[in-house]
């Protein structure tokens, strides 16, 4: 039930559907001043999630600030490396990896293993769907993982989660039951750190976290496109903050953060 009010919660939040919303109720209202309003509505909604600058105020306050690769003070025992990061969806071969617009987490993992920041990698992936729930080929990706030069013997895989919940929960029984007492860093979009850091501590996951994928971006006040003029990257920004903001509220209301 809580994982279609989610969905539910999403889909009627997300600023297009506003905007879609003005526009459709001002072209069928018969009323001149009702055509006004849902005009004025759709204009102020658009205006609000395509604006670069309200954007970026709003991811500033939202989003875990990130650190340099060389800035962990220590070596961790293992990196869980939330899942999100592979579209799995694409007309493409699958034979190779097909990254989405939240690359980092696993390219920045990798980045720290190779610089000796990390021992382990623990591949903890998937994501719900609308019409069905299925794990996310997490086995596949551990292949290809390999071929980028993680021996076998210190890569984990995680395949059965469908949800961050489930990626922090499961991800926590492996360690438990493999590497107890052993030093943890959570890797995740910058965006999407405060709800899986929100999960950890409920579920009693002791971690670090390294953020990525920050999707704020540096102001250049000299060029309009930075601060004024709409642009379909803002409008994104406001889709996955939206979609995190009713998970961690579903996820509040169940106890799981």
């Amino acid at each position: 039930m809580f994982f279609v009010l989610s969905k539910v919660l999403y889909f009627l939040l997300q600023p297009q559907n506003w905007i879609a919303g003005g526009l459709f109720l001002a072209l069928f209202a018969r009323s001149g001043h009702w055509r006004r309003r849902a005009l004025w509505f759709a204009a102020v909604v658009f205006f609000i999630t395509t604006n670069p600058l309200l954007t970026n105020l709003v991811l500033a306050w939202w989003e875990v600030p990130a650190a340099p690769l060389e800035d962990p003070d220590k070596t961790y025992d293992v990196a869980v490396v939330l899942g999100g990061y592979n579209n799995g969806s694409v007309q493409a071969p699958h034979d190779r990896l097909q990254l989405n617009d939240s690359p980092n987490r696993l390219v920045n993992a990798l980045e720290l293993f190779h610089r000796g920041k990390v021992k382990r990698l623990l591949l903890s992936g998937a994501g719900g769907t609308w019409m069905q729930m299925q794990a996310a080929p997490t086995l596949h990706l551990a292949s290809l993982v390999e071929s980028l030069g993680i021996p076998d013997s210190l890569l984990l895989v995680e395949p059965n989660s469908k949800n961050t919940y489930e990626n922090i929960v499961f991800s926590k029984q492996l360690i438990d039951s493999l590497l107890p007492e052993t030093s943890v860093l959570l890797i995740t979009s910058a965006y999407h750190m405060p709800r899986a850091r929100a999960i950890c501590r409920k579920q009693g996951l002791a971690c670090d976290v390294f953020p990525t994928d920050i999707r704020r971006e540096e102001m250049d006040w000299w060029r309009l496109s930075s601060w004024l003029i709409p642009n379909t990257r803002a409008l994104v920004s406001w889709e996955m903050l939206i979609k995190e903001w009713v998970g961690l509220l579903v996820y509040k209301l169940r106890g799981y953060a």
